[in-house]
């Protein structure tokens, strides 16, 4: 795959061999300790993450695929950590990737509990899981409760208003998608190419609502990125952000709906408990599948297996908000 495609990368692979040095070297050259053990936790399209044991005391390290992405995902932690009543995690430092670490890391906090997306829904009952959605997007709301002066990034908003950005951006990824989507190694179907033709055309129609109050996001707020109790589904933490911005607060609820989102009943209990933009469904499924080819372009990680149900979502949602019957 041409790589010229997405930004300067610290690891196009990683082996355990690099993991294992880097842990002990990081633990040592920050903490001043000894490594007892370590476990990998998760990761992402951006990431890895692992819970590593010093015997006194644990911590979380994670390492990170794009140069950059560390620093400013301290920053935007934060941020985030000064206005939301979750819980986000300590940082203990930040380093960037050298000669004698060459991988980008930050040792941040180890908080008791799991992602949701790690959760089975139907282990637990419908009554605990729409409890456990209060808490989440009451949680997520004081995030956007935060407004700013222009929309854009946290390190320097600058944008008089979100079209401003958003629309080059968007049209940036639907000229990239046209150009590049039938090329096999991209694994881009052409029903997808071809809903990005037709959905670009009707724009301006889908965000006819003005947009005029930059709103606080995490950008980046799905059931991978906040952390429940397992026993309880009581929320412990709000982690991973994602290029925090003063946005459209539709661009952040998209993720609701994201993996198993619908199953916690996150997206629905959101727009029953706060207002929302007339055209906020449209809008997300726009949003979704332009992110997903967003991210495939920063990262080469292609998760295809959902791009069925996003190419149904936005034709259903611009038939209802428009009435108009895509055939692709």
């Amino acid at each position: 795959m041409d790589m010229s495609l997405y930004r300067t990368k610290s690891f196009e692979s990683i082996d355990e061999k690099q993991i294992d040095g880097a842990v002990k070297n990081l633990t040592r050259l920050y903490l001043g300790l000894e490594v007892k053990g370590y476990e990998y936790l998760g990761g992402g399209s951006f990431g890895l993450a692992y819970k590593v044991d010093c015997g006194e005391r644990a911590y979380v390290l994670k390492f990170y695929s794009q140069d950059g992405m560390n620093t400013t995902q301290v920053a935007e932690m934060k941020v985030l950590r000064e206005v939301c009543r979750a819980k986000v995690p300590e940082v203990y430092f930040c380093h960037a990737r050298n000669e004698a670490i060459p991988l980008n890391a930050v040792g941040m906090e180890l908080i008791a509990g799991i992602t949701c997306v790690q959760l089975d829904p139907n282990n637990y009952s419908v009554e605990a899981r729409k409890k456990m959605a209060i808490q989440v997007v009451d949680a997520l709301h004081d995030i956007h409760c935060v407004q700013g002066e222009k929309f854009g990034f946290i390190d320097g908003p600058q944008y008089d208003t979100w079209l401003d950005y958003y629309k080059p951006f968007a049209k940036d990824l639907h000229d990239w998608t046209l150009e590049h989507g039938h090329d096999p190694r991209h694994k881009i179907p052409g029903e997808m190419v071809e809903l990005f033709r037709q959905s670009w055309l009707l724009f301006d129609r889908i965000f006819d609502q003005p947009i005029t109050r930059p709103t606080l996001i995490h950008n980046d707020f799905c059931v991978c990125n906040f952390m429940v109790d397992p026993d309880t589904l009581e929320l412990k933490a709000i982690i991973d952000p994602r290029e925090t911005m003063y946005g459209d607060v539709d661009l952040e609820l998209n993720q609701l709906s994201n993996i198993t989102g619908n199953d916690f009943f996150l997206y629905e209990t959101y727009k029953e408990r706060y207002p929302v933009s007339r055209n906020c469904d449209v809008k997300c499924a726009f949003y979704a599948i332009y992110n997903e080819i967003y991210c495939y372009r920063l990262c080469g990680q292609s998760f295809e297996y959902i791009y069925p149900r996003m190419i149904e979502r936005l034709k259903r949602e611009i038939e209802l908000y428009l009435g108009i019957e895509l055939t692709l």
